[in-house]
């Protein structure tokens, strides 16, 4: 979903910066770089001037680890021999590639780690963030149950529950079959339509909220619905494949 998500956002002009990296041991799982590439918008293999001149004129980026951060890189063989999550895992949800005011969005699993991402955070000097319980330990709201997230401003935590079923969403979490099938989804969710549709319509309106931009949740489903319904995250993210 953070794909779309992030189309949708740069369209709504709300900038987003991502990071990712090639598949990481030890469940080499799909990246951020392949779901962008089967949209058409690649990421890999481009010199840093250029990913953020797309972010100046489009609001998005995403900086790829193998190209950009080859400290973090080096340690990707000792996460494959160590043959489970090690800390560094941890660190990649909380780090960000951008210099300057932000609202910092991390997900989380456990209870606890979401306590340590409060705690490092604010050890590095992040003043305002957004952690989430999302799907798998991401930053996807789900669709069938309550959605955890807490937003921290100057160290005050706020907990926020959102609940997709008190706004009409009740879509079911739709499983993983492969890229192929995930491209088509999505291709037919950036137009308000298929099985993916509503899930990105939720996390659209939620973060359009979370993010201030709108005084209640309501109106920025709304916007959200709207944005949909004009094809508008189409337009402007598939012009970043040029």
């Amino acid at each position: 979903m953070l794909p779309l998500l992030a189309l949708t956002l740069a369209a709504a002009g709300i900038p987003v910066v991502l990071h990712g990296g090639d598949p990481m041991p030890v469940k080499y799982g799909i990246t951020l770089a392949e779901l962008f590439a089967a949209l058409g918008i690649e990421w890999r293999g481009l010199p840093l001037e250029t990913v953020q001149d797309r972010l100046d004129r489009h609001g998005l980026a995403l900086t790829h680890q193998p190209d950009h951060f080859q400290a973090a890189e080096r340690l990707v063989l000792i996460r494959d021999l160590i043959g489970k999550r090690p800390p560094v895992a941890s660190l990649e949800l909380l780090w960000s590639p951008h210099q300057g005011e932000r609202l910092l969005v991390s997900g989380f699993v456990h209870p606890p780690t979401e306590t340590r991402a409060w705690e490092a955070l604010a050890g590095a000097g992040e003043t305002d963030l957004l952690t989430v319980k999302g799907l798998e330990g991401s930053t996807d709201l789900p669709t069938t149950r309550a959605g955890i997230t807490a937003r921290v401003r100057q160290g005050a935590v706020e907990r926020i529950l959102l609940h997709p079923r008190d706004h009409g969403i009740s879509a079911a979490e739709i499983p993983w079959s492969g890229l192929e099938d995930w491209r088509r989804d999505a291709q037919s969710a950036l137009r308000g339509e298929g099985p993916l549709a509503e899930a990105l319509l939720w996390n659209l309106g939620a973060y359009l909220w979370l993010a201030d931009h709108h005084d209640d949740l309501p109106t920025a489903l709304g916007q959200a619905r709207a944005l949909l319904q004009a094809r508008s995250g189409v337009s402007k993210g598939l012009e970043l494949a040029a």
